[in-house]
């Protein structure tokens, strides 16, 4: 088919990376592809494409989240003796205290956990389309005079100079 090449280059073109992925291998595999309406080809496509960006912008949230740990919440351990509440632990997970605009301030004996459920906390918001910027509090609590002096204070954007520590 002599309009596969234009197409496939105007869907880059077009920056439709997850589109132009799927087009090819709906090209190279036709056997499985064949007995599909346009419609169903169709979503097939745009679904590829939705699924592509969403991949990309946690990939990107990830990058720009600097989490000191890979923590996801499916690995919490709750039998270890810490105190953590799990319904306490579930309703942070709903990210809904950062829509409120309240903190979370995590505190305990060296070891127990308090990086990996913070970065726990990290992850859980990005899977919910939230920007995220892990800092030891050594390292953030020395930026603040130079963050005041810039006047970027109430900005916490990855426009933050890079920590020293």
């Amino acid at each position: 088919m002599m309009l596969n090449h234009p197409t496939l280059h105007t869907l880059h073109q077009l920056k439709l990376a997850g589109m132009a992925d799927g087009f090819e291998r709906q090209i190279t595999q036709p056997a499985t592809h064949d007995e599909l309406s346009f419609d169903e080809r169709l979503a097939l496509l745009v679904d590829q494409e939705k699924t592509y960006r969403d991949n990309n912008k946690v990939t990107r949230l990830l990058t720009a989240a600097k989490l000191k740990l890979q923590a996801n919440p499916e690995h919490i351990d709750y039998s270890h003796p810490r105190g953590l509440n799990k319904s306490q632990l579930a309703q942070l997970l709903s990210s809904q205290w950062i829509h409120q605009h309240h903190n979370v301030l995590i505190e305990g004996p060296t070891g127990c956990g308090k990086t990996y459920l913070a970065c726990v906390l990290g992850t859980q918001a990005f899977r919910h389309g939230l920007s995220v910027r892990y800092f030891r509090v050594s390292c953030l609590l020395g930026m603040l005079p130079l963050l005041m002096a810039m006047g970027v204070l109430p900005n916490l954007s990855s426009s933050w100079p890079k920590p020293i520590c």
